[in-house]
C-alpha cells in the first residue's frame, strides 16, 4: 500500500467561482468533502428507509441526486476542484473517471481519446433487486470492453444488517457475470442514515459480509468513502485488509492511512461526457500494491497479508488451479482461485485431476462425497474417482453415484453395497433413504424396510399411494383376494387394498365379509351379498361365511341357514345351539304354537320353539296328540 500526499503538486486547480476565492484559506485547513458532509447533515433530512428507491443522502447526494441545491452548491464550491487530472501526483499510475446513470449517454471513444485510462462504473445500489440496477450499467460496461478501457465497479450501500450486505454482494455478482473486471469491486459506504444508527463495529460487520461474499466468488473487494468516514467511522481493524478508494475534492488528500485510489474532483470536464464527472487517480495499489520483485510461487501479499500465487513478482490473477507449495509454513497442494489461495472446502481441478479441498488444501486421506458448484463427487484418496459407480458415503448419508457424481435426479430401487450390506436400496433424490415404504424400480414395486428391499415380506404394506399386497418382498399386482398385516385382513384388488369395498371377498381360507376394505372379524350376522357367484343372504360368523346348516339371526330376524345361506323355501323344524325352531319360508316363526314336522318327526312347538320338556296330550287342529319329551309318539 502507498500512503499518499500530494500537497506539493504544482497542478493549478480551477476554482468553481471567483466569488468564493476568499474561502481558500479556510478550506485548505480541512477537506472539502468533510465540509460538504457537514453541510449535508445540517440541511438534509435523512431518509429512514431509503430502499427500494435510490434516495442517497451523503456528502455527495441529496435524495439520490448529485448535489445541486443552493445551500449544497455553496458547500460544494467552498473548495478547490480540478477540472482535469493532476499530472504530478506521486505514485500515480493511471487517470480515470467513475460514472453512473447520472452521466447519461457517454461517448466512450471520445472519453478515451480525452485521456480516460480506466473507469469505475456503478452497477447499482442496495439489495439484489432488478429495480435497483444502475440503468446504464450494461451500456457503460459493454462500452468499456468495446473501447478497451480497463474498468471496475461499485455499489452504493444502504445495508444496515449483515443479511442485507450479503444481498448487496449478490446484487453485484449478478450484474458482473460475464465481465472481466480489471479493477476491484468497491463497496460505497457513505449513507448518512446508516452511519447515524450503527456503531463502528456494526459497520465493519456489514463491510466484512459484503467483501467476504465478493472474495469467495473470486473477485477483489475494496472500500470507497471519504476522509471523514475513513478517519472517524471506518476505524475497525478489519478495514486494514481491503484497498481503499478515498474521496477528497481538493489539491491534496489528507487521509493518513493506506489507500490505492484518490477521487480528487467531482467537477471534471471530459470530452464525450455532458456535464461534470468525478476524476480519479490510480496510485497503483489496485493493480500493483501486491507486487513482490522476483517473486515466484506462493507469497503473502505486502498489501493485505493474503497468500497468492506469483510469477515474476506479479499475482497471477485469473489463475484457477491446485498447486503444490508452501503457504504460511505448510507444504501442501493448495486451491488457487483468481490467483489467491482460498481456504475453502470444495472440489477443484488441476491438470492431474479433480481434488477434494479441505481448508484450502488437498486432503489425500479423504474418502467421502464432496461438492463444488458443479455437483457432488465421489472422493477416493483425495481425488474424484470418475470411474466410480455405486453407493458412496459422507457425513450426510449414502449417495448413489454414476461416473463419480451423485445422481440427485435418481429415484429408484438400486442394487449395491451400503454400509457393508449388499442389497437393493431405496434411493430418493440420489440419497439412500433409510425408511419403511413401498417403492418401485423398473422390475416392480418393493417392500422397503430400513432402506432396503425385504424379500421375506409377505404382508400388506403401505406407501403414500396406498396399501399393497406384498409377496416375497414384491407387490403382486396379479392378486385379488384377502390378505393380512398386523392391522387386520384386507380386500385386495390387483395388488392394492380397496378401501371403498363393502361386501364378500375370498382367499384360500374362505369367504370374508369386508367393510371399508377390511375384514370385519367382529361381525356375526346374516348378510346379503355375492359369494362364489351366488347372490344370497349368507351366514357370517367372526367375519367369515360359514357354509353351515343352522338357524342364525340378523337385525331382521332368525333364519334357516342351509349350506351357509338362507333357504327362503324352507318350511320345517331346524336347530341351532339354542334349540329347535319352527321355520316358515326360511324364517323362524316365533308366533307358532302347535305341531310342526321335519325329517325326524313331529314336534310340539310353543312360541316357535320345540318344547322338549312337554309330556302329555296336546290338541292341535282338532286332533289330540300324545307327546313324550316334546315329540309326537
Amino acid at each position: 500500500m502507498l500512503t499518499v500526499s500530494i500537497a506539493g503538486a504544482n497542478v493549478q486547480p480551477v476554482f468553481a467561482t471567483g466569488e468564493e476565492t476568499a474561502l481558500t484559506e479556510e478550506v485548505n485547513e480541512a477537506s472539502g468533502a468533510e465540509q460538504l458532509s457537514a453541510a449535508a447533515e445540517t440541511d438534509t433530512e435523512e431518509a429512514s428507509d431509503p430502499e427500494p428507491e435510490d434516495r442517497a443522502n451523503s456528502w455527495r447526494y441529496v435524495d439520490g441526486e448529485p448535489i445541486t441545491g443552493t445551500a449544497k452548491a455553496r458547500a460544494s464550491r467552498a473548495f478547490e476542484q480540478y477540472t482535469t487530472w493532476p499530472t504530478d501526483v506521486p505514485g500515480a499510475v493511471g487517470f480515470g473517471i467513475d460514472v453512473s446513470e447520472h452521466q447519461g449517454e457517454i461517448d466512450w471513444a471520445k472519453a478515451k481519446a480525452a485521456g480516460v485510462e480506466f473507469a469505475i462504473v456503478r452497477c447499482g445500489y442496495g439489495q439484489n433487486e432488478a429495480g435497483q440496477d444502475d440503468k446504464y450499467w450494461t451500456v457503460n460496461a459493454d462500452a468499456c470492453e468495446k473501447n478497451g478501457i480497463p474498468f471496475g465497479t461499485y455499489l452504493y450501500s444502504y445495508a444496515d444488517t449483515v443479511a442485507k450486505a450479503r444481498s448487496e454482494a449478490q446484487h453485484v455478482l449478478r450484474l458482473i457475470d460475464g465481465y472481466d473486471l480489471d479493477y476491484p469491486i468497491y463497496y460505497d459506504l457513505e449513507e448518512n442514515s446508516i452511519r447515524n444508527k450503527l456503531s463502528e463495529t456494526q459497520i465493519a460487520d456489514i463491510a466484512e459480509a459484503f467483501c467476504d461474499t465478493i472474495e469467495a466468488a473470486g473477485y477483489e473487494a475494496a472500500i470507497y468513502s471519504n476522509t471523514d468516514w475513513f478517519t472517524n467511522y471506518l476505524t475497525d481493524s478489519r478495514f486494514d485488509q481491503w484497498d481503499k478508494w478515498v474521496a477528497q475534492y481538493n489539491t491534496t488528500c489528507t487521509y493518513t492511512g493506506d489507500y490505492s485510489m484518490w477521487q480528487c474532483s467531482s467537477k471534471g470536464r471530459i470530452d464525450g461526457i455532458s456535464g461534470n464527472v468525478d476524476l480519479n487517480v490510480d496510485l497503483g495499489a489496485a493493480l500493483d500494491a501486491h507486487f513482490i520483485p522476483g517473486a515466484n510461487g506462493f507469497h503473502a501479499s505486502p498489501a493485505n497479508g493474503n497468500w497468492y500465487y506469483y510469477k515474476d513478482g506479479a499475482i497471477q490473477y485469473g489463475l484457477e488451479d491446485v498447486i503444490k507449495g508452501t503457504v504460511d509454513g505448510t507444504y501442501a497442494w493448495w486451491h488457487v482461485s483468481n490467483g489467491k489461495v482460498v481456504y475453502d472446502t470444495t472440489v477443484a481441478k488441476n491438470s492431474k485431476g479433480w481434488w477434494y479441498i479441505e481448508n484450502g488444501k488437498v486432503n489425500f486421506d479423504a474418502n467421502t462425497v464432496a461438492r463444488n458448484s458443479k455437483g457432488w463427487w465421489v472422493i477416493r484418496a483425495g481425488k474424484v474417482d470418475f470411474d466410480y459407480n455405486g453407493f458412496a458415503e459422507n457425513e450426510n448419508g449414502w449417495w448413489y453415484c454414476e461416473d463419480g457424481k451423485v445422481q440427485f435426479g435418481t429415484n429408484d430401487v438400486i442394487k449395491g453395497t451400503v454400509n457393508g450390506t449388499n442389497a437393493w436400496w431405496y434411493v430418493v433424490g440420489g440419497e439412500v433413504t433409510f425408511t419403511e415404504t413401498v417403492a418401485k424400480n423398473s422390475k416392480g414395486w418393493w417392500r422397503i424396510v430400513d432402506g432396503k428391499v425385504d424379500f421375506n415380506c409377505n404382508s400388506v404394506e403401505k406407501n403414500h399411494l396406498g396399501w399393497w399386497y406384498i409377496r416375497g418382498g414384491k407387490v403382486d399386482f396379479s392378486y385379488t383376494g384377502v390378505a393380512k398385516n398386523s392391522k387386520g385382513w384386507w380386500r385386495i384388488v390387483n395388488g392394492k387394498v380397496d378401501f371403498n369395498y363393502n361386501g364378500f371377498a375370498e382367499n384360500s381360507k374362505g369367504w370374508w365379509y369386508c367393510r371399508g376394505g377390511k375384514v370385519q372379524f367382529d361381525t356375526n350376522s346374516v348378510i346379503k351379498g355375492t359369494v362364489d357367484g351366488t347372490r344370497a343372504w349368507w351366514h357370517v360368523v367372526g367375519g367369515e361365511v360359514t357354509f353351515d346348516n343352522t338357524v342364525a339371526k340378523n337385525s331382521n330376524g332368525w333364519w334357516h341357514i342351509q349350506k351357509g345361506k338362507v333357504d327362503f323355501n324352507s318350511n320345517t323344524v331346524a336347530k341351532n345351539s339354542n334349540g329347535w325352531w319352527v321355520i316358515r319360508n326360511g324364517k323362524v316363526n316365533f308366533r307358532f304354537n302347535g305341531i310342526a314336522s321335519n325329517s325326524n318327526g313331529s314336534w310340539l312347538c310353543q312360541k316357535g320353539k320345540v318344547n322338549f320338556n312337554y309330556n302329555g296330550t296336546y290338541t292341535y287342529g282338532g286332533r289330540s296328540y300324545t307327546i313324550r319329551g316334546g315329540k309326537v309318539v
